[in-house]
């Protein structure tokens, strides 16, 4: 591949004709990765509650987060327990408005807590899964072999092909974690959430239609905007 930063025009689309992920607008990836997301958490937080897990869903929609599902899933389910199901919040503001104690000390009081909750939701998850591990391996090497290439090219070239990674890898987890799922759901629960995902995809292509704004930053994109929210 060349180094310079001239955009590939056959990566713009792809082989039928319809545009990538990568080049899709931030508010139609964002949708996507929404509904991959969704996904990701029933399957690897199986015990996360209904309710929590569109919780979850809709601040990840709220923030915009795009990035690895693993990471982006955890954050959320870490900070949404820490925040919601312990004293974390109650610490910060014992004395007042944040006049308690610093989040350091509140997240070491509560770390216990969280990290219980969180084992529980996920147990009974894919996580064991022999394909998914090596799908998780397979993806590792990549991104490995991606950060040495990055280093001669430009930023844009770099961002561009580190998205397409993202994105490769978010569609071949849920493609595999989608047919975990259906293989150990009851035919009633199958039509149940699939009521319920066609809803939520419902929600998010309506979303889009309102808003008609396909150019947000690109800031909105990057994983570290995920990062940053981590409270």
């Amino acid at each position: 591949m060349a180094n310079g930063c001239d955009a590939d025009p056959e990566a713009e689309t792809s082989e039928t004709g319809s545009p990538s992920k990568v080049a899709l607008g931030p508010k139609v990836q964002r949708a996507a990765f929404l509904s991959q997301l969704d996904i990701y958490l029933r399957a690897m937080y199986p015990r996360c509650p209904p309710e929590m897990r569109n919780d979850l869903l809709m601040r990840a929609k709220r923030k915009g987060h795009f990035g690895r599902l693993g990471m982006i899933a955890g954050i959320l389910a870490t900070n949404h327990i820490r925040h919601e199901l312990t004293d974390y919040e109650k610490l910060l503001n014992v004395n007042g408005l944040r006049q308690g104690l610093t989040r350091n000390e509140a997240r070491l009081i509560v770390a216990a807590e969280v990290h219980e909750a969180w084992n529980w939701w996920r147990h009974g998850s894919a996580q064991s899964d022999p394909e998914l591990s090596r799908i998780t391996r397979d993806f590792k090497r990549r991104r490995r072999d991606l950060k040495r290439m990055c280093q001669v090219l430009c930023r844009e070239e770099a961002r561009l092909l580190e998205d397409r990674l993202i994105s490769e890898e978010n569609a071949t987890l849920t493609d595999h974690l989608s047919r975990w799922i259906n293989a150990r759901r009851s035919p009633v629960q199958s039509a149940s959430e699939e009521k319920q995902l066609e809803a939520l995809q419902d929600e998010h292509h309506l979303s889009i239609l309102e808003s008609g704004d396909h150019h947000s930053s690109s800031a909105d994109l990057q994983t570290g905007g995920a990062q940053r929210d981590a409270a």
